[in-house]
């Protein structure tokens, strides 16, 4: 019986957006949810939901009237078959969904001619299907991507809320330099090269400044061993010796 090879797949933020906002605002987000098997072999259907939650129902608080959301994905790895709206709450679509390239751009809003109000609390607002192609093993990510205007809710008044953006099963790593899904060996041959030490803030030769960044897992500015503390908490050792979804170790700092 030939080997089957899995592809871990995993729903992650591209950016995390921390902004003041409007009172009763403060716990607005936009959320990715992985509703298929995160492992999924090749020709596997894979869905994606994108929900709504934070919209406060205090009087006092303009509830929403809209949404706009601008997602990736890497075609090598996801097919995208199709993608629906909810007809609750926003049941006026203002952009067909259909694959850009990598890209989905969503918007809808409620529809004055079904007599829709605009809304508060929990919402499911999109469902987006795919399926797992043949291009091997690795991280498939289906993210917000970085895009002007912003990904955001619009409330009663026209207010452009930017929320936070949200993902589960938790987001990789930023120490899996080689994005396979696990921090094993490899990761720790890449982070010892940029472990320069306390308050030296550039990167020592060798070390790519992409990856000095994502080694300051303390976001001070250094590589040293406050940082090597939390990458041992991050070692997996190889995905195909222990298949999981690697943890974040920025995700519990509030860090992006």
């Amino acid at each position: 019986m030939p080997q089957t090879r899995r592809i871990v797949l995993i729903a992650v933020p591209l950016m995390m957006v921390s902004v003041c906002l409007p009172a009763g605002f403060a716990e607005a987000e936009l959320e990715l949810v992985l509703t298929s098997d995160p492992y999924v072999q090749a020709g596997e259907p894979v869905t994606c939901e994108l929900w709504m939650d934070g919209i406060s129902c205090e009087p006092e608080v303009p509830p929403a009237t809209g949404f706009q959301a601008y997602l990736g994905f890497l075609p090598d790895k996801l097919e995208f078959i199709d993608g629906s709206y909810t007809e609750e709450p926003f049941g006026l679509p203002l952009m067909p969904i259909v694959d850009l390239g990598g890209a989905l751009d969503l918007a809808a809003g409620t529809n004055p001619f079904q007599g829709q109000l605009p809304a508060c609390g929990q919402h499911h607002l999109a469902t987006l299907h795919f399926s797992a192609l043949a291009d091997g093993e690795g991280c498939n990510y289906i993210y917000f991507r970085d895009h002007f205007p912003e990904t955001c809710i619009v409330d009663l008044e026209v207010n452009r809320i930017l929320p936070e953006l949200l993902s589960a099963p938790p987001s990789v790593s930023p120490v899996d330099f080689d994005a396979d899904c696990d921090v094993d060996i490899v990761d720790f041959e890449v982070f010892s090269g940029c472990l320069a030490g306390p308050d030296v803030t550039e990167p020592p030769p060798g070390c790519d400044p992409l990856n000095f960044a994502a080694a300051d897992l303390a976001n001070d500015g250094d590589v040293d061993l406050e940082d090597f503390a939390t990458f041992q908490t991050s070692f997996t050792g190889s995905a195909a010796d222990n298949p999981k979804v690697v943890p974040n170790p920025k995700s519990n700092t509030g860090g992006a």
